[in-house]
């Protein structure tokens, strides 16, 4: 409940704030919200395996909430460049593809990061006890996808 509710509201604004941060960033052109995305989405890859694999909460859920927040910054750039490259014809077409393909990779890739991750714990020998709770914390987290 906790964890889930962290790092829906670090998501939450994270867009709210994205969005006007696009919108005063365009005049520097898409390959400019390209890259802060993209750093947007590194500083994600990298805090939220930390998250995972620290046994202290206090570190985990400041790295979680840090994680969804930024990914979700650069969700607006991202939206602004779909929307600009979009046919207006085919744009509602074009966004339910690119939430589509969000939510597929995110699907198919949860089950793989939730494995790898069990696999690590069973390999620094936590018990099947603790396995199974931070396994499923593993997959409270997963399901909260920033988009």
């Amino acid at each position: 409940g906790l964890v889930v509710a962290l790092v829906g509201a670090a998501a939450f604004a994270g867009t709210w704030f994205g969005g006007p941060l696009a919108d005063r960033n365009l005049s520097k052109g898409f390959p400019y919200l390209a890259t802060f995305a993209a750093r947007c989405i590194a500083v994600t890859a990298i805090s939220w395996p930390l998250a995972f694999l620290s046994p202290w909460p206090a570190v985990t859920l400041p790295l979680l909430a840090l994680g969804a927040g930024v990914a979700s910054l650069g969700a607006g750039g991202l939206m602004a460049i779909v929307a600009a490259c979009a046919l207006p014809k085919r744009r509602s077409q074009v966004f339910a593809a690119y939430g589509l393909a969000l939510t597929v990779c995110g699907a198919a890739l949860a089950p793989l990061v939730i494995g790898v991750g069990s696999d690590i714990l069973q390999a620094r020998g936590y018990s099947e006890d603790a396995n199974q709770t931070i396994t499923e914390f593993l997959a409270s987290i997963v399901h909260v996808e920033p988009s």
